[in-house]
């Protein structure tokens, strides 16, 4: 008996091991390869401009954007990064990108450990599958952005809070001060609704749990304690750095942009069900596919009895689906969540992300064990035929994506040249490896035996996900580098400006990835007055938006019509005219 219990330990730690390195090698090809070949998109090149100016002043400091303070978001992005760049004795994409693929990696691996201690091996691979198969997050996993280490540090948060809630003495002492770090931190890298996150899963749960003694925990009060400590510290600092007026009206506006909804956003709420079923996929795709079809049926001719008998389904597919007292603190944690972001204004894909590893972690649970005991065997069944139709759907799906890439490559394999507007298509070989890795997965899974269906589905979707990599890079970071990149508008700039002279950024702050391929330096004033001390042109050069250039408010100024304003370069910095010109400030040094 001993010795067939240590070679079943052997068996699943050898099994553990050998899906680990698959992961890792599948990270690291989605993560880290191409990481220095594509210029910045987006918002990238703000996030690596506040870490290369805290780079240029040689250590930690307090975060800045062409040299003046920058309030809008916390530093912890640019800290690190900054230190890794020291460490490896230069600043680039690659390096501005790593913590996001670093906590990508991190999240697969660490769901695939939760998943696989929660529910065994099919369950850890199944949740590792739908983050690696998720569109999101292999975007956002790739980019120098603020959002997959937040998502993280969120993820890390719900875990230890299980932990916390389910533990006595030290070990649920110990995790409620590690929750609290982690929230922390997560709240020091983007925005404290992390935070939010934590609370209102923490009361939702001791809502229908009946249990608040959490609340006066030790570690509970200590760690809450020790977070708003960290919180105010960074808030009096950001204070006397930028000054009070300059935080509030910068707290202000994220607030009323970010949390407080207005008439326009709550319209959008019906939308956003289908906003989360997409952007989850594939992990929204069972939690849909069982609830569907636990709940089918129930609703009468009456209108009445039907919202009633659907209320009633809702619950027992509940209750079905969280027979696992696991699965029920995902459902906890994850429903008020995204009932707080439908209310609220983020809509946007990459706002939903922090809580797609409790929806990832829930999907693998019902695609893996719906076959439990439970209070209502009927709704059981319902489930598992949902899952079963999920399943084939998801076949379905991979096959067809599977057909078309092989058209798409044997189209490119005739016209090389082929674009759609100004939009590669790529080659024909990425094409052609898509095309296999989703014919394989879709065939092998039709072709295995009914009862491995949902284990050859998931790691087929580990063997999609790799063979979307060459796509990704030769079409979408290719395209969206070709309409994102400023490396051309910053030689522009610096064939304008004389070497030495300096670009004084008027209006918002913007143009970061701009400055960061141009050879001059930026800086960001609030009227042409304020950078007489800093250049010795008699006309300094000044960028702006187009749109910014003639006030639409009164005491708003008309640069157009300010003494000597002469157009020099006008481009285009995502679909938005730029223009660079000199103004007579009165004569320099």
């Amino acid at each position: 008996m001993n010795d067939q219990i240590h070679d079943r330990d052997c068996g699943d730690a050898e099994g553990a091991a050998r899906d680990m390195l698959v992961l890792t090698l599948t990270c690291a090809l989605m993560f880290f390869v191409h990481q220095s070949r594509f210029d910045y998109i987006e918002t990238e090149g703000l996030r690596a401009l506040v870490a290369y100016e805290m780079v240029e002043r040689g250590g930690p400091s307090m975060p800045t954007v062409h040299h003046r303070s920058y309030v809008n978001k916390p530093p912890l992005y640019a800290w690190t990064t900054s230190l890794l760049a020291r460490g490896l004795g230069r600043f680039d994409e690659q390096v501005a990108r790593l913590p996001s693929a670093v906590c990508a990696t991190l999240l697969v691996l660490g769901l695939y450990v939760i998943g696989r201690r929660w529910g065994g091996a099919d369950v850890g691979r199944a949740a590792a599958a739908f983050t690696l198969a998720n569109v999101t997050v292999l975007d956002y996993g790739f980019r120098a952005e603020l959002d997959m280490p937040f998502t993280f540090f969120v993820a890390l948060m719900f875990v230890l809070v299980y932990v916390a809630l389910t533990r006595a003495g030290g070990a649920s002492f110990a995790a409620w001060i590690g929750a609290y770090a982690a929230a922390t931190a997560a709240a020091m890298w983007k925005a404290p609704h992390s935070l939010i996150f934590m609370w209102l899963g923490l009361l939702t749960y001791a809502r229908v749990r009946r249990t608040w003694r959490w609340g006066i925990a030790p570690g509970q009060v200590v760690g809450l304690a020790a977070s708003m400590t960290a919180l105010t510290a960074w808030l009096l600092a950001v204070l006397k750095f930028a000054g009070g007026r300059r935080v509030g009206t910068a707290a202000g506006s994220e607030v009323v942009h970010r949390l407080a909804p207005g008439l326009a956003d709550l319209l959008q709420v019906p939308l956003f069900p289908l906003i989360v079923a997409v952007v989850g996929l594939p992990g929204t795709l069972f939690v849909i596919a069982s609830a569907a079809e636990g709940a089918a049926g129930e609703a009468s001719a009456s209108s009445s009895s039907a919202l009633k008998r659907f209320a009633a389904a809702v619950r027992r597919w509940w209750i079905a689906a969280a027979a696992d007292p696991r699965a029920e603190f995902l459902l906890l944690m994850l429903v008020p969540n995204l009932i707080f972001l439908a209310i609220a204004p983020a809509k946007s894909a990459r706002y939903t992300l922090p809580l797609f590893p409790l929806l990832f972690l829930l999907a693998a649970h019902l695609m893996m064990r719906s076959r439990r005991a439970s209070a209502d065997g009927a709704v059981v069944a319902k489930v598992e035929r949902g899952i079963a139709a999920a399943l084939h759907g998801l076949r379905v799906f991979i096959l067809g994506v599977g057909a078309l890439a092989l058209i798409a490559g044997a189209i490119l394999a005739m016209r090389p040249q082929l674009r759609i507007g100004e939009v590669s298509l790529g080659t024909a070989g990425s094409w052609f490896i898509l095309s296999a890795a989703c014919l394989i997965t879709g065939g092998f899974s039709v072709v295995s035996r009914r009862g491995a269906d949902a284990r050859a589905s998931v790691m087929g979707l580990i063997l999609v996900a790799a063979g979307c990599k060459p796509v990704m890079s030769n079409v979408w970071w290719e395209g969206r580098e070709k309409s994102d990149s400023q490396r051309a508008a910053a030689a522009k700039i610096d064939a304008v400006v004389p070497e030495g002279e300096p670009v004084f950024v008027l209006g918002r702050q913007e143009f970061p990835d701009t400055a960061l391929y141009s050879g001059r330096a930026f800086y960001w004033i609030e009227a042409p007055s304020e950078c007489r001390p800093r250049t010795r042109a008699a006309k300094p050069y000044f960028l702006m938006r187009e749109s910014e250039l003639i006030g639409d408010r009164p005491g708003e100024p008309n640069y157009k019509e300010a003494a000597g304003y002469v157009e020099r370069l006008r481009f285009e910095r995502i679909d938005r005219e730029v223009i660079v010109f000199q103004l007579d400030v009165g004569g320099g040094e």
